[in-house]
């Protein structure tokens, strides 16, 4: 019962929730992304593991930035 937005972050897709403070990260995941993601001040941001072409660094570097930004980060 919970509206789902869409947005649109650096050609991929990112599914909202609750006004924006969850957003699901289920496309590919680029570096490009990070910054857009954490400006839009979300409570957590959840990503399957599978968007981040095993890229441990590109991983890392988003799970730091949502840590600095009071974020918390998820991988499943």
């Amino acid at each position: 019962t919970t509206p789902v937005e869409t947005l649109e972050v650096e050609g991929s897709q990112v599914f909202a929730i609750n006004d924006r403070q969850m957003l699901f990260v289920l496309e590919p995941f680029a570096e490009a992304m990070i910054q857009p993601l954490v400006d839009l001040k979300p409570r957590e941001i959840i990503a399957i593991d599978g968007v981040f072409h095993d890229s441990d660094q590109l991983k890392s570097n988003l799970e730091l930035q949502c840590r600095d930004a009071g974020i918390k980060f998820t991988c499943l």
